[in-house]
């Protein structure tokens, strides 16, 4: 995951961004995905440890919209840390995917 002060030329309203590089190597569904940027978040979600986040599974998410923005919750699986399954949760107001 890369946090970063936004600096790219999509528009002058976008203050910060949230990079999720994702492997998918064991994905079942749509392989292709391989990033996907948040624009304009805030972390809803306690406290995480960064380190964990190499090592977690994506088991689901749930993506619902909020007036004039976006609420994504997902569930992590982290067999290596405590508590080994959390859910991380973000509001944004746009985002963008890269596929293969």
């Amino acid at each position: 995951m890369i946090t970063k002060k936004y600096k790219g030329d999509k528009s002058e309203y976008d203050r910060n961004i949230l990079t999720l590089k994702i492997s998918t190597k064991a994905v079942q569904y749509d392989k292709t995905v391989k990033e996907i940027r948040f624009f304009n978040y805030k972390t809803l979600s306690a406290d995480i440890p960064l380190k964990c986040f190499g090592k977690a599974w994506w088991m689901s998410d749930r993506l619902a919209e909020c007036g004039d923005c976006y609420m994504l919750e997902i569930v992590l699986s982290a067999p290596d840390f405590e508590p080994e399954e959390f859910t991380f949760k973000i509001k944004f107001e746009r985002a963008e995917v890269d596929r293969k």
